[in-house]
């Protein structure tokens, strides 16, 4: 139902954005996840696929591969936002306390206003961690950016 709202909310609102990109995460086993948590999870498809409810819409124009928690690590991703002159960016996806808050606070940091769909956004762990990530995205980067 989860992915089925997203895809929903980009089919009906994509004309109010300029950019929709998708990330992916592929663990290239050079990253800290092999080195630091021996997690080896996620380095080659079906795992690290764009999920089948989101496939058609992502492509390889609007898609960055990120090894990271953050798609801010990716220069794809940042020339992208330069080139396309973006200063708003609206977060939506999975792991609320990975990979959308990382991504969030790092665009915070940078100078971009992120804005976090709550509502689009989950937890593989479970509810509370999704709640507690955003209660702490409130915190961090403002009531009003958490929609």
């Amino acid at each position: 139902m989860y992915l089925k709202k997203i895809k929903k909310y980009i089919e009906e609102n994509k004309s109010k954005f300029s950019k929709i990109i998708f990330t992916q995460f592929i663990n290239n086993g050079k990253n800290n996840f092999v080195k630091l948590m021996d997690w080896h999870e996620m380095s080659k498809p079906p795992q690290s696929d764009i999920v089948d409810e989101l496939a058609q819409l992502a492509t390889k124009e609007n898609t960055v591969v990120k090894n990271s928690y953050s798609a801010f690590k990716n220069k794809g991703f940042r020339k992208i936002l330069k080139d396309n002159k973006i200063e708003e960016i609206w977060i939506a996806g999975i792991n609320t306390e990975q990979c959308v808050f990382t991504t969030a606070i790092e665009a915070f940091d940078l100078g971009y206003k992120p804005v976090i769909i709550s509502g689009l956004c989950r937890s593989s762990a479970n509810a509370e961690w999704h709640a507690t990530a955003i209660k702490v995205m409130v915190d961090m980067i403002g009531e009003k950016q958490v929609v």
